[in-house]
């Protein structure tokens, strides 16, 4: 391709709008093989971005302020999980954590424009993520453990279910979404051993006690809905998602 022919190509680019081009950053994700949960966690994050700047605007007018006026608004916000599809409005602001969510995708976004020849630098380069605090983990002791047990009435089918996804999650360290995730071809209440896919698509073999065995047991052959689903942890006949286990969580009264 010739420089003339080359700059024509990437002043069309220029002109394409910001809906356009995160629609063909999306689909270059898809050809690099990352995983969906990664490709719809993009679209979440630069599709607040497009419809703060407006989805039609061209790319080629928007500037670092632009991204800067962004991340402003998102610290001014007053309110989480607004137009969540399967939560409540909290009252609040954003944290530094969950803006910083949108910052790296969007400097992801920028370096990818100057790498297919749209901006000659990178647009937002300095853009900075907001300043994370230095917080210390809260590791659960056993008697947290003990406490959070007693609160499970796990005679029913919630609790049933609610005991043997704390038991696993607190023997695995798993995520919440490898837990949710987790399949029953998967799962080997034999050998007291599970296979989870981490980011990366990494694959883990992770075993548990003869506890929580006996917990995922009893949920498996006494709670589990009958069904051709093939996930493990089912709420009535549907896969318990990610804000499931959220919820559970942080309830502090017996189920």
């Amino acid at each position: 391709m010739s420089n003339k022919a080359r700059e024509l190509l990437r002043r069309e680019r220029m002109e394409a709008t910001v809906s356009e081009l995160i629609d063909r950053f999306l689909i270059t994700k898809r050809t690099e093989n990352c995983s969906p949960r990664t490709i719809d966690w993009y679209r979440q994050m630069l599709g607040r971005f497009a419809r703060f700047v407006g989805e039609n605007t061209p790319m080629s007018s928007l500037t670092l302020d632009d991204a800067r006026r962004f991340v402003a608004d998102l610290q001014s916000q007053t309110q989480r999980l607004v137009n969540h599809r399967n939560a409540h409005v909290k009252e609040g602001g954003l944290s530094p954590y969950t803006i910083s969510c949108y910052v790296r995708p969007l400097k992801t976004f920028s370096r990818w424009l100057v790498d297919e020849g749209v901006f000659r630098a990178d647009p937002f380069d300095r853009l900075k993520k907001p300043k994370l605090p230095q917080t210390m983990i809260e590791v659960l002791t056993a008697e947290d453990m003990e406490e959070i047990i007693k609160c499970i009435n796990y005679r029913t089918c919630y609790g049933g279910r609610l005991l043997a996804m704390v038991l696993l999650l607190y023997d695995t360290g798993i995520r919440a979404s490898e837990l949710t995730g987790l399949l029953v071809e998967h799962t080997d209440l034999t050998h007291d051993c599970i296979k989870v896919w981490g980011k990366g698509s990494k694959e883990r073999i992770l075993y548990f006690s003869p506890t929580t065995k006996k917990a995922m047991l009893r949920y498996y052959a006494t709670f589990r809905p009958e069904t051709t689903s093939n996930y493990f942890f089912l709420t009535t006949n549907t896969t318990t998602t990610d804000e499931c286990v959220s919820s559970a969580a942080e309830r502090r009264v017996s189920v």
